[in-house]
């Protein structure tokens, strides 16, 4: 418990280095936790979720800077704290995705410009040397935290094309265009764009004779995904012009400096990171979770989608339910022993006692939510009280989980 006090008093700690990081930290705090509350009132129970997600990553800057012994100067601080609370409060909380036409894209520039930061950051962090940023190209440098930005932009915008197509979600967003080009209606198959200009609507015919009406063509997410890309190339851009004068000026530039993060001087301070190290395996065991869950999730939608179509006795739920939860959970058995529990013993025992272990987890899950909502005399409809009920026993379940898969399922010889 002392460590784990410790720990937490890491973030304070080390935004108190400077007191404009640290009230911008407190003032951010107060206004997440202020629409936390807020959420919970007007029953929007998944803003709760951006707001946890928002005070999560408000503690992750201080945590790079002890892991990594990095320095970000206060106003790059402040600048990731208005980014986070952009997105996660104001975007998604508060609906100024849709509500304000440019906060997409606003967004987008604010991640090109941090993200160009972090990415130089990782030459000095990688390299273990501090001096290595003036010795190469400052050509060569600012082409490289463009090229990794915009890597991981790219990797963003498969992540929302994947999310739009198998989960049913819109994250690229649609566009209204008047005019199109395309060579799929070039009559002559001679594969020459065929230009479509002046549209005034589009009309979308359903199975059931029902009609819907546009205003112009709609644009399904491409104009989004090279608007984003774009705007954050222009940011990460904005960035090494800072970059530039950073090195041109072996790191004296006065401007510069204010967001320029480089690493510290002296020695590390590993309370944190060892903290880590100690305690890899439980944290690979959340990661290991967190990945079967997305492919779980992933792949119930994917069958969902192919067996809705059939004429099978069961449901297509069901169906989908329990082929996504066998390849889920092969896949995180694999895991937990390879790279989890690092079990490399040639024993087959191991899937059967992993089986053995998760057919009573998920059944105790479940009568454990009822049992306890029915002592309590909750009812059904409280949707929240239940939820939470159900959060804090599976949290339970979870560690138990963990602690039974370490000792039993893949116990080393000693």
């Amino acid at each position: 418990m002392t460590k784990l006090l410790k720990l937490i008093k890491i973030v304070p700690e080390q935004y108190n280095e400077s007191k404009i990081s640290f009230w911008a930290y407190i003032i951010f705090n107060i206004l997440t936790f202020a629409t936390l509350i807020y959420s919970l009132v007007i029953g929007e129970y998944i803003n709760c979720f951006y707001c946890l997600l928002a005070f999560f990553f408000l503690c992750l800057p201080p945590a790079f800077e002890r892991v990594h012994n990095a320095y970000l100067p206060p106003l790059f601080e402040v600048v990731i704290m208005i980014f986070i609370f952009s997105f996660a409060i104001l975007g998604e909380s508060f609906s100024f995705m849709t509500r304000i036409p440019w906060w997409d894209t606003m967004l987008h520039t604010f991640y090109g410009f941090v993200f160009a930061a972090l990415s130089f950051s990782l030459i000095e962090i990688l390299n273990d040397d501090s001096k290595l940023k003036f010795k190469l190209s400052p050509g060569y440098i600012c082409l490289s935290t463009i090229g990794i930005t915009t890597l991981f932009g790219v990797l963003w915008e498969f992540f929302e094309f994947f999310a739009d197509h198998i989960l049913g979600k819109d994250m690229q967003k649609d566009f209204i265009v008047k005019s199109f080009q395309s060579t799929f209606l070039d009559p002559s198959d001679s594969m020459h764009p065929f230009a479509v200009s002046n549209i005034k609507s589009t009309i979308i015919n359903y199975a059931d004779g029902q009609t819907l009406t546009i205003n112009g063509y709609l644009d399904i997410g491409i104009t989004d995904t090279i608007k984003d890309l774009a705007v954050a190339f222009i940011g990460s851009f904005v960035f090494c012009i800072f970059l530039l004068a950073y090195l041109k000026t072996n790191g004296n530039n006065k401007v510069a400096k204010l967001l320029v993060p480089v690493k510290r001087e002296g020695k590390a301070n590993h309370e944190f990171k060892n903290f880590l190290i100690r305690n890899k395996s439980f944290f690979a065991y959340i990661i290991s979770a967190g990945i079967s869950y997305l492919i779980d999730i992933s792949l119930f939608a994917l069958f969902l989608k192919l067996f809705s179509k059939t004429s099978f006795p069961i449901s297509a739920a069901f169906i989908a339910t329990v082929c996504a939860r066998v390849i889920s959970s092969l896949i995180n058995y694999y895991i937990n022993k390879k790279k989890v529990f690092e079990y490399n013993e040639n024993k087959g025992n191991t899937l059967l006692k992993y089986y053995a272990l998760a057919i009573p987890q998920m059944l105790i899950s479940a009568f454990a939510i009822t049992y306890v909502t029915k002592f309590f005399a909750i009812k059904t409809t409280a949707t929240l009280l239940t939820s939470v009920i159900k959060f804090i026993i599976d949290v339970i379940i979870f560690i138990v989980n963990y602690i039974i898969q370490r000792v039993w399922v893949f116990k080393k010889k000693d």
